[in-house]
């Protein structure tokens, strides 16, 4: 056996190491969202269900028992905050979040968690609840708030009330199915009518009497019944739990504090009265452990050899065993209190009654029961003995000693019999324990074989997915590598790759004939393999790739006179690792000569520009500065080449456009639009002027910007089209004076129509009242000259009317009168008039056709037009 004063000393110098142990003990292992197909049923169950019956003015209170570093407190207040706030008035959240690891509440509290929680939480959330602390992430203000954490012990603590939820999660199957019971007891206590308890998914409500019902029996979410928050409530609530730990001190250690209060002096004062006058006596629990003893119950008891156990039966004198467990047995079998007496020899020969009295002791229901033992002993006083007493038969003294020694021989083979009879109850009772036990693990282990089971369904299917995705990713592929593979054949580009080493890895077949390549040369090096390509700097390419990490492109020639733009590029893979650079040789023969061709071309077009006389071409530099002049301009502006080369162009503006700023506005545009064109005056070097047409475009060049004027003599095409200006101004001058002279004509006839109308109004009038007077009515020769002077003012009056509205028709003042005017009527009129001037003439006139013939028109404007064409008709025709 370990020293006792050591271990005391050990226990005294290193306080910490129970803390140490403690932490030890306790598991803090949990996560946010842990289970997740759990907590998605407990927001469309319960969550939901919760926010939308809890009003704005209550609070809605959750206990999340053995929290350890607060994810899964987080976790329901995350999924609080996000259903409330679809409520118009959301209801307030409190979180209790207990646990007994002082160290796993910091955490909890301080709510930084490390990045690796991204693969627990979605991004949202991520971005909705959290805020970014460096590499790792806390949880935002708003929830903090509602999660209040604190130091709990739910087995010996009272609980909290009035809750709507309770999360124990994998707590439960930490203890015996008498504290779990104890424990779901006291969770139906806390919560209100219609709350929700959520388990692990090892743990259920099983032995719980009816106290919880299943909301869902796969994510072990449980709804407290109304019968058990009837039958809890009436209990009280220090019954809670009913297993509490029993703590036996032990030497040297003082035992901790009590958390109920002290008694008062007059329950002290009470308590001594009763232990005075009453007889000692010994509290029991149902397996005979010894719960309290009062003063003077231990001249009854006594410490039996070998372990120490806390069973009376063990702790009692063996002529008080037998008759004790037999009013035990008693009391058990009738419920009712049961008495025994044993006789015992004292000392100093007086004899003692033992009277023992076992009560049963009413406790909470569900509770095991208790038993009360009384010990009340008296003293007999035996009379002394005297001489004339009558003496003893021998025979009889010596049969009543057998038939003693027979009695003990019998109570104690009797009570050996009782002992091996209570160790067998024990080892049965430890096995029934160990069956119950083997049946709850079964029963986890079948849970979780459910578990595992629907898991490795939905793992199956998924699997399935995944293999339906990784055929068609592998169908996928395959059309790449036959597209790959057709881009390459039709790219007709030579390609090799190879690693660090200058070792092949793979090569398309347009490189076999650079190469010389077959299928076995992979894995050689690319210098060991002769080749057709005039490129010896082909190491010294590689290696710089490999080191500068840059691509290098060159072209070079080949032996049977072909031409090759070399490209040499790192190789890259997903990861962005470097494991080797990719050769490509693009066949640029045709670019080549083409290239050659062009250069020729325009060697000859500068030969050309340089001589031609007809256009002037000018390039500058960026600032304006003439860089080339060529025969065309030097015709055109009269200025030497060495004259004019290193010179702005601005001398070639006139002065106007100068201080206009028209040369910088020119290239200006150029540079904006890629070109300027411009007509415009420019100056010779003798002070004359000419007229170009051209135009100014930017250069691009490996010294800069630039720019290049290309320009024409348009001079005489420039006089023809002032001379053409000047005759339609000259022609514009004579219509505004026809305007003019017609106008006045207008103004004339109009003047001339209003003079003439009234002295032939006049005439008319006289003539008429001629051809009415008495003395002429009888004379034809007045009446003819009468009527011969009506006709001739009538046809003036008429040719004026027409000047009037001619004039009218030529100033736009010509009123019409619209009617419905039949035409034939109107012709048939006028017919019976020209007809007299036509037998004059001896011209025959006829009228034909529609009988009637109505139109919309003028009437007066109608009979004039026809009138006009008849008398024409008549007087004209030969």
């Amino acid at each position: 056996q370990p020293d006792l004063a050591s271990y005391r000393d050990f226990l005294r110098h290193q306080p910490y190491e129970t803390e140490r142990l403690l932490q030890d003990m306790l598991i803090s292992v949990t996560s946010f969202f842990r289970n997740a197909k759990a907590f998605d049923t407990l927001e469309s169950e319960v969550i939901t269900e919760l926010v939308g019956r809890v009003s704005s003015e209550n609070d809605l209170r959750v206990w999340v028992v053995g929290c350890a570093t607060g994810e899964e407190a987080y976790s329901v207040a995350m999924l609080l905050r996000e259903r409330s706030e679809l409520q118009a008035e959301p209801p307030k959240a409190q979180i209790f979040a207990s646990d007994i690891n002082d160290k796993a509440i910091a955490a909890g509290r301080r709510a930084c968690y490390p990045g690796a929680i991204a693969a627990d939480v979605s991004a949202a959330r991520l971005t909705r609840h959290f805020e970014r602390d460096g590499a790792d992430y806390k949880v935002s203000a708003a929830v903090r708030e509602q999660v209040l954490f604190a130091k709990h012990n739910f087995l010996v603590d009272p609980p909290f009330s009035r809750l709507d939820l309770i999360c124990c999660r994998n707590v439960l199957i930490y203890l015996d199915r008498q504290a779990q019971a104890a424990a779901l007891e006291m969770f139906s206590y806390a919560l209100k009518p219609g709350g929700f308890l959520f388990l692990g998914n090892s743990e259920s409500v099983e032995g719980t009497s009816g106290l919880f019902m299943p909301v869902s029996s796969e994510h072990r979410i449980y709804r407290v019944t109304a019968e058990a928050a009837a039958l809890v409530r009436t209990r009280s609530l220090s019954h809670y739990p009913a297993h509490r730990p029993t703590v036996r001190p032990v030497p040297g250690v003082e035992p901790p504090a009590r958390m109920s209060q002290e008694p008062s002096a007059v329950a002290l004062l009470h308590e001594q009265a009763i232990s005075r006058s009453a007889p000692p006596s010994v509290l029991i629990n149902a397996r005979y452990g010894v719960m309290h003893v009062s003063p003077g119950a231990q001249q009854h008891l006594t410490r039996s050899p070998g372990l120490p156990s806390d069973n009376l039966l063990d702790n009692v004198t063996p002529d008080v065993r037998l008759e004790l467990r037999a009013a035990l047995f008693k009391a058990e079998d009738t419920g009712r209190p049961a008495e025994a007496c044993v006789v015992r020899e004292r000392p100093d020969g007086s004899r003692s009654t033992l009277a023992l009295a076992v009560h049963p002791v009413d406790r909470a229901p569900h509770e095991s029961s208790c038993w009360l033992i009384v010990f009340d002993e008296s003293v007999e006083t035996l009379p002394p003995a005297t001489d004339d007493a009558a003496p003893v038969d021998p025979v009889l003294r010596l049969m009543v000693g057998k038939l003693e020694e027979e009695n003990k021989t019998l109570k104690a083979h009797l009570q050996d019999t009782l002992d091996r009879s209570a160790v067998a109850t024990e080892e049965l009772k430890g096995s029934n324990e160990e069956l119950q036990a083997i049946n709850e693990e079964l029963r986890s282990a079948t849970e979780e074989l459910e578990t595992s089971k629907e898991e490795l369904q939905s793992m199956n299917e998924e699997l399935t997915t995944v293999n339906f995705e990784l055929t068609m990713k592998v169908e996928e592929s395959g059309r790449v590598n036959n597209d790959l593979r057709n881009l390459v054949v039709a790219s007709n580009i030579a390609t090799v790759f190879i690693d660090s080493a200058l070792c092949i890895r793979r090569f398309t077949p347009q490189a076999s004939t650079l190469f010389n390549l077959v299928a076995s040369d992979i894995g050689r090096p690319l210098l060991d393999i002769r080749n057709r390509l005039d490129y010896e700097d082909m190491a010294e390419d590689a290696a710089k790739v490999f080191r500068d990490l840059h691509v290098v492109e060159r072209r070079v020639g080949s032996t049977d006179g072909r031409h090759y733009l070399a490209r040499i590029l790192p190789y890259r893979t997903a990861a962005d690792k470097i494991e080797g650079a990719v050769m490509t040789f693009v066949d640029i023969t045709e670019l080549q000569l083409a290239e050659e061709r062009a250069h020729v071309t325009e060697e000859r077009l500068q030969n050309a520009i340089a001589m031609s006389d007809d256009f002037a071409v000018i390039t500058t530099d960026e600032a304006g500065t003439v860089t080339t002049w060529n025969a065309g301009a030097q015709t055109m502006f009269g200025y030497e080449a060495q004259e004019i080369i290193g010179q702005p162009i601005d001398r070639i503006f006139t002065e106007a456009d100068c201080i206009a700023g028209r040369p910088e506005t020119e290239r200006r545009m150029a540079l904006q639009d890629g070109r300027a064109e411009d007509e415009r005056w420019h100056q010779r070097r003798d002070g004359s002027t000419i007229f170009c047409s051209g135009v100014m475009t930017p250069l691009q060049s490996g010294s800069g910007t630039g720019f290049a004027k290309i320009a024409r003599d348009a001079t005489s095409g420039k006089r023809r089209d002032l001379a053409k200006d000047e005759q339609i101004v000259g022609e514009r001058r004579l219509a505004i004076d026809a305007r003019v002279a017609n106008d006045l004509k207008d103004r004339f006839l109009a003047v001339m129509s209003h003079e003439l109308k009234q002295p032939l109004n006049l005439i008319h009038l006289n003539a008429e009242l001629l051809t009415r007077l008495p003395e002429t009515t009888n004379l034809p020769a007045a009446l003819r000259i009468g009527e011969t002077i009506q006709r001739a003012v009538a046809a003036q009056a008429k040719i004026v009317n027409d000047l009037l509205d001619l004039s009218r028709v030529q100033t736009g003042k010509l009123h019409l009168s619209y009617e419905e005017v039949d035409l034939v009527e109107v012709a048939r009129a006028i017919f019976q008039v020209v007809s007299r001037d036509a037998v004059d003439k001896e011209v025959t006139l006829e009228i034909t056709g529609a009988s009637t013939l109505v139109c919309d028109c003028d009437r007066v404007r109608v009979e004039q037009i026809l009138w006009n064409l008849l008398g024409n008709a008549v007087k004209f025709t030969p």
